[in-house]
């Protein structure tokens, strides 16, 4: 059995370099499609709770890929994180990807 397994992770490991299996080829179809423009927006809030200024945050960048003419269903957060700065007070910062 475990010689079955080395063949077979053997000619798979030839196959991907050799560029022969299917996992590398393109079909004629998916090559038609292509990505256009990708941007990323990033924007930092400043909150009471880190929640208000991740969501702040996020607000603000989506109204920055709507200025530039992305719907929300184009973006999607790639990054987020907050920091508390003090007591009752937190810095949200958020990257935003959008691709059409």
């Amino acid at each position: 059995m475990k010689n079955i397994v080395k063949r077979a992770a053997a000619c798979a490991l030839f196959a991907a370099v050799a560029g022969v299996g299917p996992v590398v080829l393109a079909s004629p179809a998916s090559a038609s499609v292509a990505v256009k423009e990708t941007r990323t927006f990033n924007w930092t809030a400043y909150e009471n709770s880190p929640k208000e200024a991740i969501q702040k945050a996020t607000k603000t960048t989506l109204g920055f890929a709507a200025a530039a003419q992305f719907s929300p269903a184009q973006c999607a957060v790639t990054w987020s994180d907050s920091t508390r700065l003090g007591p009752g007070y937190y810095a949200g910062s958020v990257v935003l990807s959008c691709t059409r």
